[in-house]
């Protein structure tokens, strides 16, 4: 992801097509769905660790029109369809070994993971804001970061991590510039995307016939 900034747009494609098969699995007819899909190549303190923020219709509409409510409740069965297409993506690509992909496929710990654990109120617009704004921030929080002129430090502040066991990062501000430029996007390269109902094209389709 760091070198292949093409990856993003692959896995966004990837996400959304597993959302659309669970829907249309769950179903009783085809549906259309939707989603935004948002890349974020950032963790806390400024880590590489690349991920992706949704917002998901739950469910979708038919041939008819109806809309189908269809939670997604089942995070298990999703994260192994999500880890096995994308491996088979580096695989294609000639970014992984098949050797060595079936050696990923065999880990007790994946890595990959999917959280469905918040859910929008449809009248909520105060919690639509505050989401949308969480999913395209900045890399880092002005607030959490102090520069120490007398040394050229920065002191990165944050909430503690139960995995590498700190809340606090010393940097050497050369360092820190080089930590936070690597989040910047190539140029032109869009880091959300609009599937399904929601992308433009299906939006001017729907206007236009009125549906």
């Amino acid at each position: 992801f760091k070198y292949d900034r093409n990856l993003f747009a692959d896995v966004s494609r990837i996400i959304f097509s597993i959302i659309q098969d669970f829907f249309n699995e769950s179903a009783p007819a085809a549906l259309r769905t939707a989603s935004v899909t948002s890349y974020q190549s950032f963790g806390d303190l400024l880590r590489f660790n690349p991920h992706y923020h949704c917002l998901v219709l739950e469910g979708g509409i038919d041939e008819e029109g109806s809309f189908h409510h269809i939670p997604i409740k089942d995070t298990a069965s999703l994260t192994e369809v999500f880890r096995r297409r994308v491996i088979k993506l580096f695989v294609d690509r000639g970014l992984l070994d098949r050797r060595f992909a079936l050696k990923i496929l065999s880990w007790k710990h994946s890595g990959f993971s999917v959280d469905a654990s918040v859910s929008i109120p449809a009248s909520s617009k105060k919690v639509h804001i505050n989401l949308n704004q969480y999913i395209i921030r900045h890399p880092v929080s002005l607030q959490k970061v102090l520069y120490a002129r007398s040394n050229g430090t920065v002191i990165y502040k944050t909430k503690y991590n139960e995995y590498f066991k700190e809340n606090i990062k010393l940097f050497k501000a050369v360092d820190f510039i080089a930590e936070l430029t690597q989040h910047v996007p190539p140029k032109h390269k869009h880091l959300i995307r609009y599937y399904g109902l929601y992308s433009s094209r299906t939006k001017g389709k729907t206007s236009k016939d009125g549906s």
